[in-house]
Parts: C-alpha cells; sequence; structure tokens
C-alpha cells in the first residue's frame, strides 16, 4: 500500500477521534446524559476504517453512530502517543463525564436543600433570624472586612489588629442585623439551624469570639456601620443573608458543584428562590452600593456581595 494512502488514512482517524472527543465535551457540558453523550455519525471514516477502531475497541458501535470510548487503555494509550492536543482533551472528557455524573447529584441535592429552607421561613417567618445570623457573618467574614487605612490607625488599630478583630467582629454584626430585623439570636442558634438542614453531626465552624463593647464601638465607627445599616433595604438584607446561608450550607455539605453548566443551573435556582423569598434584585444590591459610594463608603462592594458559584 503507497505511503501516502497509509497516511490519508492515519489522518482520517485521527479527525474522526478529534470529532468524536469534541462531540462527547459538547454533550456532556449541554447536560445530556452520559449514556447519551458523544454518539456521532462520521462519514469522512470508510467502512474499513471504522470497522477497524470497532474492532479495536477505542470506539463504541450504536448502529451508524460512534462514540468514543474514553475508559479503554487502547484508546488512552493511542491518545497519549499521537498528540499532546488529543491527550488533554481526552483527560478533560474524563473529567468531565466524572464530574458531570457527580454534579449532577450534588446540584439535585442543593436544591432540595434551597427549597427546605424556603419551605421552613414560609412555615415559620420567625427562622429568618437564623438564615440571617449565619448569613451575614459569613458574607462579613468573607469580605476581609476592608477599611481606610488612615480610619483604622485614627481608631488605634494597627493593620494586624484591625485584621484580627474587625473580622471577629462580623459575628457581633452579624447578630446586630438578624436582631434588629426579627430577633435576638446568636450565632450559636444560627449555626444550629444550619446542622440541621444539613443534618450534620459535627462542629462545622469555630465560632469567632465575641469583641468587647469598646473595640465594636471603634470597628463600627471605621467601616461607618450605621450608615451601611440605614441604606440596606430589608429585601436586600435578606437576600444577602440567605444566598449566604445556602452557601454555606452547601459549602458544609460539599454540595458546591465543579463543573460551569452545573454551577450554572444552581446559581438560577437559587436566583429564582430568592426572588420569591426576599423580592431579590442584582440592580438593587447595586443600588446600596453606589448609595454609599456616594456617601464616601467605597468598601461598601466589597461588603455587601453575593457567594460566587459561577
Amino acid at each position: 500500500m503507497p505511503i501516502s494512502t497509509v497516511k490519508r488514512g492515519e489522518d482520517t482517524l485521527v479527525k474522526a477521534v478529534q470529532l468524536l472527543l469534541q462531540a462527547l465535551i459538547a454533550d456532556l457540558t449541554s447536560e445530556k446524559p452520559v449514556k447519551d453523550a458523544g454518539w456521532r455519525s462520521i462519514p469522512e471514516l470508510d467502512p474499513t476504517s471504522a470497522s477497524s477502531i470497532v474492532y479495536s475497541g477505542m470506539v463504541l458501535q450504536r448502529g451508524r453512530e460512534l462514540r468514543l470510548n474514553i475508559e479503554s487503555p487502547r484508546t488512552q494509550d493511542w491518545v497519549r502517543r499521537k498528540s499532546q492536543i488529543l491527550r488533554k482533551q481526552l483527560e478533560y472528557a474524563q473529567f468531565t463525564s466524572q464530574a458531570v455524573q457527580e454534579d449532577g447529584g450534588r446540584v439535585r441535592r442543593a436544591l432540595q436543600i434551597l427549597a427546605d429552607i424556603q419551605a421552613a421561613l414560609a412555615e415559620n417567618p420567625t427562622l429568618w433570624a437564623e438564615v440571617l445570623v449565619i448569613g451575614w457573618w459569613r458574607m462579613l467574614e468573607s469580605s476581609g472586612m476592608p477599611a481606610p487605612t488612615d480610619d483604622v490607625l485614627a481608631a488605634k488599630f494597627s493593620p494586624s489588629d484591625w485584621i484580627r478583630i474587625a473580622t471577629q467582629a462580623s459575628g457581633n454584626l452579624a447578630m446586630r442585623v438578624a436582631s434588629s430585623a426579627v430577633r435576638a439570636v446568636s450565632l450559636q442558634d444560627g449555626l444550629d439551624y444550619l446542622s440541621r438542614i444539613i443534618s450534620w453531626r459535627e462542629e462545622p465552624f469555630q465560632l469567632p469570639p465575641i469583641v468587647d463593647d469598646d473595640s465594636l464601638e471603634r470597628v463600627m465607627h471605621v467601616l461607618r456601620w450605621e450608615e451601611i445599616e440605614a441604606q440596606v433595604p430589608s429585601s436586600v438584607q435578606r437576600s444577602l443573608g440567605f444566598a449566604w446561608f445556602c452557601h454555606t450550607a452547601w459549602s458544609l455539605a460539599s454540595l458546591v458543584p465543579v463543573t460551569p453548566e452545573y454551577s450554572v443551573k444552581l446559581s438560577d435556582g437559587l436566583h429564582n428562590t430568592l426572588n420569591q423569598v426576599a423580592g431579590f434584585s442584582e440592580n438593587a444590591i447595586d443600588e446600596v452600593v453606589d448609595s454609599l459610594a456616594h456617601r464616601g463608603i467605597s468598601w461598601g462592594s466589597d461588603l455587601l456581595t453575593l457567594p460566587e458559584l459561577v
């Protein structure tokens, strides 16, 4: 057989594998069930070549459609020898296949927790206190408590003391938010409720110590906290607290998805629920942040954020 004929046959095979890999990845990332993903007809592949790779175990056949068998050692060895790009695509397909299957289960459970929390709040609105105290604590703690350096120093905090004390004060501030909005509640109360929601049997967090009144007053002064509280309407207050409470529950239960498609699905579910339970609007959060910035509180945009899922 002429060398040129062999070369054309090999090039056609490489192209077919590339097409089947790309088809598999595209189907998996569009949430197609794994068993149905990646099946394609490859007209460029002549019958002899198609029969050859089917016989080798590199592809599976269903009627006129083929699907790359990414679990086959023969496929993995052939791909690694042929091209680094093909190897990386195969590794991504293997990761995506496993991740999509795992993420499907994660997101189903996460959405169920979301529905359970929504139902519990509808039945007993006073539970908003537990949701707010945990949600606001986690939001503020995660922010790093940014503030102008000059104001920090003027309040007699060293930079290192500010980071430590202000972060600890996030718990005090969260209790203040929840207590003024619903009823007096502690971080431990919120944590107990969170643990029940996800059936957690261990202590998920080390709660921050409650800072003394003098330190809390100085932290609030630096942050201009009373001005921030005054600019946050109930809908934004509840949206932020609910979102961070749910994100904390999902994180503890290892339910945060790793694939972009399932991250978007969970994010959409959260946003839809926020709209139902709190009249959520991202514009409303932006309006609060803009209002604070006009008052010279530029760090409001770092304090008042939604958790990242995407």
